[in-house]
């Protein structure tokens, strides 16, 4: 069913650009074919808009296989700039559109991702240009693509050129925080497994890993990152043995690990010395993952007493769910307020995307 809107989606946008696109190019004004861009060559190339065009078609050859970033410069041009690749110089429907972005300004730089030798057409304009001179400036760049990833310091500043994106690998002596920083890279564990990633392009995600072997992914084209580690403590209680004792009624700030599943895991440990009603309020504001926390009469690791989350970047308290007959009750759902027997009960606290929290039990 999904498969089936989404490709009903799909033909309704189609659809919508092909009547775009019955008048000519896009039904715009563009200069008559210009002069082609060698992509390889690195040549600035110039254009001179016509009184009355709106841009310039330009012919451009990728002659091999790369990654590419081409700089736009634009003078004259007031609103917003759209660049755009087609297959033939006059596109009369969406099949002839191979990509399509924009730019607000006078000059912006794009990468591109070439898998074999072809030829496009540059489509550069504006659809409402003002009157007056109106010039394009196109220079491109080939960038040699590598082929694997390789072993990555703390602090050293990493350019990623890849076709398909590659794994650096990075190596922790000790348990550590650390923090990646550059465009939207990816941190993953051992083996290879997604953790947490950066938000967005010139940003930073910080979080705690224990040592050994992880890996920063990058995605194909051009991007730049580093990490850094923090000289800052780490928890700990990653074992039911080394659980931390905590008392009811007290804020608990916790250094989550990053993994998936539980072996970043902290533990915790409380006795309630009679039966007692409980509720767990978590804070995840500053995490990227959802917060695992379970609950175990015994043995941690085996099927939990009561087991919840709370959804990352939220306040508030966590709905529990009994998970077995031998539960308070087999049959309850969501409840944030419980009743415990007296006894010593382990909590665990997982995340994937580690980083820091916090939980109080009332």
């Amino acid at each position: 069913m999904k498969k089936s809107l989404k490709k009903q989606s799909l033909t309704i946008i189609k659809f919508i650009l092909c009547c775009i696109l019955v008048i000519g190019t896009y039904g715009v004004k563009a200069n008559a074919e210009e002069a082609a861009i060698d992509a390889t060559s690195e040549t600035p190339y110039s254009y001179n808009v016509e009184s009355g065009k709106t841009g310039s078609i330009i012919p451009i050859s990728f002659s091999k296989a790369g990654v590419y970033t081409y700089k736009i410069e634009v003078t004259g041009f007031a609103d917003t700039v759209h660049v755009d690749f087609l297959k033939k110089a006059e596109a009369t429907s969406a099949d002839d559109i191979a990509s399509f972005t924009s730019f607000n300004g006078t000059e912006k730089e794009f990468t591109k991702v070439i898998k074999e030798p072809i030829n496009y057409y540059l489509f550069v304009y504006s659809e409402n240009p003002p009157a007056g001179a109106k010039t394009i400036k196109v220079t491109c760049t080939y960038n040699v693509p590598e082929t694997e990833g390789k072993s990555v310091k703390a602090d050293e500043e990493v350019k990623a050129v890849s076709m398909d994106g590659l794994y650096y690998s990075i190596k922790l002596k000790k348990d550590s925080k650390i923090t990646v920083s550059g465009d939207k890279v990816s941190l993953c564990d051992s083996k290879k497994e997604f953790l947490t990633s950066v938000p967005s392009d010139g940003d930073s995600v910080s979080t705690y890993l224990k040592k050994g072997t992880y890996y920063i992914k990058t995605s194909a084209g051009i991007e730049k990152f580093k990490y850094t580690i923090n000289n800052t403590s780490t928890d700990k209680n990653v074992t039911q043995k080394k659980a931390k004792k905590i008392k009811v009624g007290k804020n608990v700030k916790m250094k989550l690990y990053a993994s998936n599943g539980t072996k970043g895991a902290l533990y915790y440990k409380v006795t309630l010395k009679k039966a007692k009603k409980i509720s767990v309020t978590a804070d995840s504001s500053k995490l990227l993952s959802d917060m695992n926390v379970e609950i175990y009469k015994k043995k941690a690791g085996k099927v939990p007493y009561l087991s919840g989350y709370k959804e990352y970047g939220k306040k508030g308290k966590i709905s529990f769910n009994g998970q077995t007959s031998k539960s308070i009750d087999s049959l309850l759902m969501e409840k944030k307020t419980v009743k415990l027997p007296a006894g010593t009960y382990y909590i665990m606290v997982s995340s994937t995307s580690g980083g820091d929290a916090t939980i109080k039990i009332k």
